[in-house]
């Protein structure tokens, strides 16, 4: 399943789940100026969540893990935080997807 990256509602990056948190991965580090590592997973919903992936805090200093906690930007779900900073907006890339309800008999 591919994910895009949306940015002022106009198409920034269609990819993969991991292509898609390497591109934000990027994002940060230029906002940030400094590396922030992420992981990515699929929620049952086929959701992309991202979070601060742990090998993070062996690369920062204290004041750079303070930025990241002041932005909400944590080792827990933070996708929506993680948007809201970049200005951003990450969905499935088949949004039109038909849902089919079944009827009871």
């Amino acid at each position: 399943m591919n994910y895009k990256i949306l940015s002022n509602g106009d198409e920034l990056f269609v990819g993969s789940s991991e292509d898609v948190r390497e591109k934000v991965e990027l994002l940060l580090e230029d906002k940030l100026d400094f590396f922030v590592m992420l992981q990515e997973i699929i929620a049952e919903d086929d959701n992309l969540e991202l979070f601060v992936h742990t090998e993070t805090y062996y690369d920062t200093n204290e004041i750079q893990e303070e930025k990241l906690f002041e932005l909400g930007i944590t080792d827990d779900i933070s996708k929506d935080e993680i948007c809201r900073y970049l200005e951003i907006s990450i969905l499935e890339e088949d949004t039109n997807k038909i849902s089919v309800e079944k009827k009871s008999a």
